[in-house]
């Protein structure tokens, strides 16, 4: 009986960690998209998008980004 809850313990940390995985990627790629289409906008805002703080933090996400440290990750 001990035996079987301790490969239902782990079975279940298992799930748990494969659902985590899952649910990381997916919002990778979402913040992915929203940070290419924030910084899309943005570039053709003019001297509006300037001074908006979602342009500057799209272009800031974006340069950590290009510079490889991924915050999102």
């Amino acid at each position: 009986m001990r035996a079987h809850a301790l490969v239902f313990a782990a079975l279940v940390m298992t799930l748990s960690a494969c659902n985590r995985e899952d649910r990381r990627e997916t919002r990778s790629v979402a913040t992915d998209a929203y940070v290419s289409s924030t910084v899309e906008k943005c570039a053709k805002g003019g001297d509006a998008a300037a001074h908006d703080p979602a342009c500057k933090r799209a272009s800031d996400e974006n340069f950590q980004r290009f510079m490889g440290k991924d915050s999102s990750r």
